[in-house]
């Protein structure tokens, strides 16, 4: 075998699964290693930033990498986003991409020039600022280390991607002799893990309004976690990474808070509790209302990340105690089978659920809509019909707000969405990443009108996914988001619809011509049947249904504009609009 037959076997022999390519001539001698080992499933794609996408959203749901392997030169430059928003969205993902010789690029780095021949780029400075491992060998390494470190790196503590130029002549050297490297050190220690458990057991035996919040990094570990909150009754929020760790029908879950929130209990018990525990969160600017150090001030704080760096967000506060460990199955685990005296919750429980009831819930406002179907009600109805689908949505734009902040998430369902990085375009080429994975389920791609236009040649990958995925664009006429935040910034309207020179591909055309069948549903029409029959049809389907394009994303905070051009941010519970008052 040559070396690039090796490396893939090797990654096969480690359980790699999935690849998500795009042929190109510097990539050759692994593309056809890999397609002819017949291990690994080729999945091609049309453009390297949804083979990205796609991976992206693989590794999300799967937490496991699947390869996405490119070219040199610009197959590195169109997946770098895709990379971006692994190494924000922490999810695993291994890109191998083509590049020059190894003595080109020995050149390069000699000289300093700006490229070394046709479709060469300086990988190392585009990627090794935003991947956890970036490896550009000189010579053959041990392929079967070389492929365990990739994984490794990947998925060990805090998920990411990792990267592989590989230069063309190694890729085709044939030899036996290589170089070794040093394995890593996979050892882990519990005794942070435990000095957390015994704290935490601690502050329970006094404080009475304690509150868990889960994130995306609580999900190896949530079986132990929900074991306990139910066992001692404590109510939790989740983020909006981790809005599927649990039903929104658990008696104890309380919504997702911060800077646009599902509900106002959200935030308010955020404000008002004595104990705070964090799980897996990295708390970025939107989770803390843009006020970090206002954040749960009442409180003492317990947070457990795997990434030391986030704990820097927050200023050192004398109740605030950071534990870095990785969440997995044994958080909880001793403590489960134990019955421990803690304080009582009951008096806190109960005003929370009265809270919930008596405060209203996003999508409880009546704005008063005459362009369009409210957003919210059709995210109501979707929730309702495809309650036994996996969710792909859009990763941008206030209708994804929406969906993020109101969907009614069903048990066992999830949620797959790139709201780290944020960048339009996903929905669709994620889909295809979750398809692969999850040809058992049924997948409803949710998308808005101005993100879907990003990357409309995926639709022609979706019309031959079997099982079908249905598709449904949230449209509003133009980039809703940029109008609303326009509006309430006082900047001049610009760019943003049709009237201002921005034009969208029309969606019936290209549906019909790839054999999709097209549905529309707008204020004038009884869409509820329209809905029940393109959620019984069992083919590809798009449904476009006509969203206002003035419906803000409610409740939120609203920041203002200072004199000097600085913009604050009220606290927390202060949304809009007010919050009326308890009875």
């Amino acid at each position: 075998m040559n070396y690039a037959e090796s490396l893939a076997q090797s990654f096969a022999n480690h359980g790699v699964r999935d690849a998500f390519v795009v042929t190109g001539g510097a990539i050759a001698p692994f593309t056809s290693a890999v397609s002819a080992q017949g291990k690994i499933r080729m999945h091609y794609m049309l453009t390297e930033q949804s083979a990205g996408i796609a991976a992206e959203a693989y590794g999300q749901l799967n937490r496991a990498p699947a390869l996405v392997i490119v070219t040199s030169g610009p197959g590195v430059t169109n997946v770098l986003t895709a990379v971006a928003a692994s190494w924000t969205n922490s999810s695993p993902l291994i890109v191998v991409s083509g590049q020059a010789r190894t003595a080109d690029i020995a050149q390069m780095r000699k000289t300093q020039n700006r490229q070394i021949g046709n479709q060469h780029v300086n990988t190392r400075q585009l990627a090794s600022g935003i991947t956890k491992v970036f490896v550009e060998p000189e010579e053959l390494i041990d392929p079967e280390q070389l492929s365990k470190s990739l994984i490794v790196g990947a998925t060990r503590n805090r998920m990411g991607p990792t990267w592989l130029s590989f230069p063309s002549d190694l890729q085709r050297a044939v030899s036996t002799e290589y170089k070794k490297i040093v394995d890593e050190d996979l050892s882990t220690s519990v005794a942070v893990e435990t000095q957390f458990e015994a704290d935490l057991l601690e502050l329970l035996k006094t404080k009475t309004k304690p509150l868990f919040l889960l994130g995306q990094g609580a999900r190896s570990g949530i079986s132990n976690i929900e074991t306990f909150l139910n066992k001692y009754s404590i109510p939790f929020l989740t983020t909006w990474p981790g809005m599927d760790l649990l039903p929104s029908s658990h008696s104890l879950n309380f919504g997702r808070p911060g800077a646009i929130p599902s509900h106002w209990v959200s935030n308010l018990a955020v404000s008002e509790c004595d104990l705070l525990v964090v799980l897996g969160v990295r708390l970025d600017l939107g989770q803390v209302g843009y006020n970090p150090n206002s954040f749960a001030k009442q409180a003492n704080v317990l947070r457990v990340d795997v990434d030391q760096f986030e704990f820097v967000r927050v200023e050192d506060r004398p109740n605030w105690v950071n534990y870095e460990f990785e969440i997995t199955s044994r958080l909880f685990h001793t403590i489960n089978g134990q019955n421990l005296k803690l304080a009582n919750f009951e008096a806190w429980r109960g005003y929370l659920d009265s809270a919930k009831k008596e405060l209203p819930s996003a999508g409880d406002f009546n704005q008063n809509l005459t362009d369009g179907l409210s957003t919210y009600q059709v995210l109501s109805a979707l929730s309702s019909k495809f309650a036994n689908h996996d969710i792909v949505a859009g990763s941008s734009g206030t209708c994804m707000e929406m969906l993020l902040q109101s969907w009614f998430v069903s048990k066992d369902q999830r949620i797959v969405n790139s709201c780290g990085l944020g960048s339009m375009g996903f929905a669709l080429a994620s889909a295809i990443g979750v398809h692969a994975l999850r040809r058992d389920r049924n997948i409803l791609c949710i998308e808005s009108d101005g993100s879907l236009q990003m990357n409309l040649q995926d639709f022609a990958t979706l019309a031959k996914c079997e099982p079908p995925i249905k598709v449904v664009i949230l449209d509003s006429n133009g980039y809703k988001s940029i109008s609303l935040s326009q509006q309430r910034l006082g900047q001049y309207p610009h760019g943003f619809d049709s009237d201002h020179k921005l034009y969208f591909n029309p969606i019936k055309p290209l549906a019909e011509s790839l054999g999709i069948r097209y549905f529309s549903i707008s204020q004038e029409e009884d869409y509820q049947n329209i809905l029940e029959n393109f959620a019984s049809l069992k083919q590809p389907a798009v449904l476009v249904a006509h969203v206002s394009g003035i419906e803000e994303a409610l409740p939120r905070l609203i920041s203002k504009i200072n004199p000097s051009g600085s913009i604050s941010t009220p606290e927390l519970v202060n949304l809009h609009p007010p919050l009326p008052p308890l009875n």
